[in-house]
């Protein structure tokens, strides 16, 4: 299967809209980094066939990925504003037109999410995030790139 968009609802908070594209775009990184997994191991071609076609995570690995990102998004929202409002002001959202502006209903609601993110019991969203935030820390040192790349190697968490 090829994809080649992807798609959200439209009236969302910017929280939740990047925290969906967060999430949405990890599985794109790795759609893309399947098919080059020899780039990450020296040439050595992990998978036998050097990935592509019939490449797959496990889904508690992948989606555990996808909701690490959206998390980290979520933490690091306000400072991904205003970085991108200083980038592209003619595109700041209407709110942030003299420069990001935080409510206090957006940072709850951003709490609120990440607390569903830390608090979800179904095994492949939860123990997965659970699982990916643990390597983040304890094996990669916060470097998200470095956890990525790991998992497309080894289709696993080094715990």
């Amino acid at each position: 299967a090829k994809v080649t968009s992807v798609q959200c609802l439209k009236y969302l908070t910017r929280s939740v809209t990047g925290s969906i594209l967060a999430h949405e775009a990890t599985h794109a990184w790795f759609k893309l980094h399947s098919s080059n997994t020899n780039a990450f191991v020296g040439g050595g071609g992990a998978f036998g066939g050097g990935g592509g076609g019939g490449f797959s995570l496990p889904p508690q690995v992948e989606e555990g990925c996808c909701q690490l990102m959206a998390f980290l998004y979520l933490s690091n929202e306000e400072d991904f504003a205003k970085m991108w409002d200083k980038v592209t002001p003619s595109l700041a959202y209407p709110e942030s037109k003299n420069g990001f502006v935080d409510t206090v209903q957006n940072v709850e609601l951003r709490r609120y999410f990440r607390h569903c993110i830390e608090h979800d019991t179904t095994p492949i969203y939860g123990d997965g995030f659970r699982q990916a935030k643990r390597a983040l820390e304890e094996y990669f040192h916060g470097c998200m790139k470095d956890l990525l790349e790991f998992v497309v190697v080894h289709r696993s968490f080094p715990i």
